[in-house]
């Protein structure tokens, strides 16, 4: 997820809405707020006041998407399990679950030309997934800066050329690409089996 939302940070939307008392529409611009302050900081091998701080007050007044968000609610207060937001810029606008089944046929086969009906408007990022954009990509510039900071520190200690890499952190292509490119390691491996199917490769 933390990958997926945080190269979204700096991009801006458009949104078009109707300017009150006028027939116009106007534009509003939608972008998602940078966090300034770091929620990751410090040293994982150091205790102390130069160990590892996390600071959750940013996270504390976020409230789970599911349940603030109405766009994902139906009248009768279920969930709507559809794709959310379109975070592209292309003139895709997908089909909605509302219309999922219904035949855009003809009885030959052939298409009734309704298929622009059956296309629902494009999404925009709401609050609540601008707020989570911004919460990736403060996630993602600390959580590298500290495992950089972590690896170089034992690459320094023990002398080691080769690195390998486990785990679910450890999947995360963007932190591997700067490790791999940017500590002048030998050769980086990362299995790509951090579950339960990585114990029969390493029973062999």
């Amino acid at each position: 997820i933390v990958m997926g939302l945080a190269p979204w940070q700096g991009h801006v939307w458009d949104q078009t809405e109707n300017a009150s008392g006028k027939s116009k529409r106007a534009k509003k611009k939608l972008t998602a707020e940078t966090i300034e302050e770091p929620i990751l900081k410090g040293k994982l091998y150091k205790d102390g006041e130069e160990g590892l701080k996390i600071d959750r007050s940013v996270m504390k007044n976020m409230p789970f998407i599911f349940r603030i968000d109405p766009d994902m609610f139906d009248d009768e207060g279920n969930i709507v399990r559809q794709k959310r937001y379109d975070f592209d810029d292309n003139d895709f606008r997908g089909i909605s679950s509302t219309d999922e089944g219904k035949e855009n046929a003809s009885s030959d086969g052939q298409s009734d030309g309704s298929d622009e009906q059956l296309r629902s408007p494009k999404q925009l990022p709401t609050k609540v997934a601008l707020d989570a954009i911004s919460l990736a990509s403060r996630m993602q510039t600390d959580l590298e800066s500290v495992c950089m900071d972590f690896v170089e520190h034992f690459k320094s200690e023990t002398g080691a050329t080769n690195l390998c890499l486990a785990g679910g952190v450890a999947l995360n292509s963007v932190l591997n690409g700067r490790l791999s490119r940017e500590l002048g390691f030998d050769n980086t491996f990362i299995p790509p089996y951090p579950g339960d199917d990585g114990i029969a490769v390493g029973c062999c």
